[in-house]
């Protein structure tokens, strides 16, 4: 009797048998063979990796801008460093190459495989992080109060799935050519399964190569998407600026979903 008593469970009566009782009631401490496996340390260390970079070609809008690139080319298998020479690419070679030396540093440390794609999706996930923390710890008025405001108030996001292949060439990209209307982006951010809402998060640090209120100015040209860019200025004006930020890392990992094809291990 103690036994079941232990676990939260009233004792078998005369009229149950003991199979029975396992068939109603599995014991909580059985744990399932899942249990025993040993994480990987890929995601780990790719994450630590890139958000403790100083490098200005990681710059987080230029990580966001290298994930789209990809996506929008046959999905998010690391095609993108066969493509920097196409005209929706412009800039990327270097971001494509500092990521690339991250991907090969911590493939060599770990003795694992790790992809082009794996590490771009890790790399915009990690340096958007960065750069959302890094507004948050300015905040406060020395860097011991801007950690506690960190602690207290920064948001928590959920980490990318791992395990894309690379494909070996080249695909016909999604993305509108340098100075396109807003028209155009909204067709291309269609043809990636987001909206209106996800082009007035990511639009400003994607969409042209000029300032963000310059690529914001083009952006409210289509009613839908300055409706969208309005709800976002009292969500930006918050302390934990939790409803543009949860959002705006939604649609990373939207992206980095694109039409993946999975590797076994990692």
């Amino acid at each position: 009797m103690a036994l079941y008593l232990g676990h939260g469970l009233a004792p078998p009566t005369p009229s149950l048998t003991r199979r029975r009782l396992l068939a109603i009631a599995p014991l909580p401490f059985l744990p399932s063979p899942a249990a025993f496996a040993t994480p990987s340390p890929v995601p780990a260390l790719l994450d630590a990796a890139f958000a403790a970079s100083t490098s200005q070609a990681l710059d987080y809008r230029l990580c966001v801008r290298a994930l789209l690139a990809d996506a929008a080319s046959g999905g998010v298998n690391g095609s993108l460093r066969l493509e920097l020479a196409a005209p929706q690419n412009p800039g990327l070679a270097p971001t494509a190459a500092a990521i690339e030396a991250v991907r090969a540093a911590v493939e060599t440390e770990t003795g694992l495989p790790i992809s082009f794609a794996d590490a771009l999706v890790v790399a915009a996930r990690a340096r958007t992080k960065a750069a959302f923390d890094a507004r948050l710890l300015a905040r406060g008025a020395t860097p011991e109060k801007g950690a506690l405001l960190l602690k207290a108030y920064g948001n928590a996001f959920d980490a990318p799935r791992l395990g894309r292949l690379d494909a070996s060439e080249a695909s016909p990209s999604l993305l509108p050519l340098p100075g396109a209307p807003v028209a155009a982006w909204r067709e291309a951010f269609a043809g990636l399964g987001l909206g209106a809402a996800e082009l007035a998060l990511l639009g400003p640090d994607v969409v042209g190569a000029g300032s963000e209120a310059e690529a914001e100015a083009l952006l409210r040209r289509d009613p839908a998407v300055a409706a969208a860019l309005d709800g976002l200025v009292l969500a930006k004006g918050l302390l934990t600026r939790t409803p543009y930020e949860m959002p705006y890392m939604r649609a990373l990992l939207r992206l980095g979903e694109r039409r993946v094809v999975r590797q076994k291990g990692v």
